[in-house]
Order: C-alpha cells, then sequence, then structure tokens
C-alpha cells in the first residue's frame, strides 16, 4: 500500500505467489480508490508480507508455496530449508490470512 499511495503502478511481490486474489484484490481497490478495503486487506496481508521475508528469499516463499501444494517444500542449493520457528511464523500468517485452515 505504501509503494500504491507514492505512485506506484503494480508490483513485483513475493506475497503474490501465495496469495495472488488477495494482492490482486487490493490493487483493484486502490485503483477503484475504495480505501476501506485497501486498508482492510492491507492489515490482513501485512503480516504475511512480514513472514515471507524472516529469512533470505526465497526460502519462505517456497515453503509457504509447499503448504498450498504449488511447490514442493524440498529446497537446493543455494538456497536452504528454513528453520522450524521460521516455518511456524509463514503457516501461522497464512492461516491468519485466511489462505490456511
Amino acid at each position: 500500500m505504501p509503494f500504491l499511495a507514492q505512485g506506484g503502478h503494480g508490483c513485483i511481490s513475493v506475497t503474490a505467489n501465495v496469495a495472488p486474489r488477495l494482492c490482486s484484490q487490493l490493487h483493484k481497490a486502490w485503483q477503484r480508490r475504495d480505501l476501506d478495503t485497501v486498508n482492510s486487506l492491507n492489515e490482513r496481508l501485512m503480516p504475511l508480507h512480514k513472514a515471507l521475508f524472516v529469512e533470505t528469499s526465497p526460502g519462505p516463499v517456497k515453503y509457504g508455496a509447499s503448504l498450498l501444494g504449488r511447490a514442493p517444500a524440498e529446497a537446493r542449493l543455494p538456497i536452504c530449508e528454513i528453520a522450524d520457528r521460521s516455518k511456524e511464523a509463514v503457516r501461522s500468517a497464512m492461516t491468519s490470512a485466511g489462505l490456511l485452515n
């Protein structure tokens, strides 16, 4: 949201790899100037944004994608598997965002 507020158009988003619908909804709400929806979606996504950078990318987003069945959890060098506490942060943020039960 801060990027859009500064005049940005679109983005290259790590979060959109695991929450494409929510990210798209945020951008469409911004275009409509529906700031209530923008703020609601931004609050919902912010913990996920933070969790996906708890370790060096793309480790956390790769793990998140595996939770959705979109990619295998295994990593090959130079990417390393993320720590268990990071996995819990990603899982918790995805659950909070409504992406997992």
